[in-house]
């Protein structure tokens, strides 16, 4: 994640989905990439303003990260997006309810 920060200047935290299996998963993941976006502030000596600023408004947002297991994700998901069977006598699938 921290790659594709620096690498892609209209990329944002915001903009990243990360989709993960377990919840300790999930959380060993935040971790992980808090403590790299926060340790390359610190130790690159060479960081651009604009850089700096992007990694600093990642860490300042990071806690509104979408950083889910897959449940997390999918369950306001379906909310959003209901399916029901069709009623084609023909084919048994299912289709988005408008």
């Amino acid at each position: 994640m921290l790659r594709l920060l620096i690498s892609a200047p209209e990329i944002t935290i915001e903009n990243i989905l990360l989709v993960t299996f377990t919840e300790k998963a999930t959380s060993d993941l935040k971790l992980r990439i808090r403590q790299k976006i926060q340790q390359h502030v610190d130790e690159t000596s060479e960081i651009s303003d604009a850089e700096g600023k992007k990694l600093q408004d990642a860490l300042d947002g990071f806690d509104n990260a979408a950083i889910f297991t897959i449940h997390a994700f999918a369950i306001p998901s379906c909310g959003n997006f209901p399916l029901k069977p069709e009623t084609s006598s023909t084919r048994n699938s299912w289709m988005t309810v408008p």
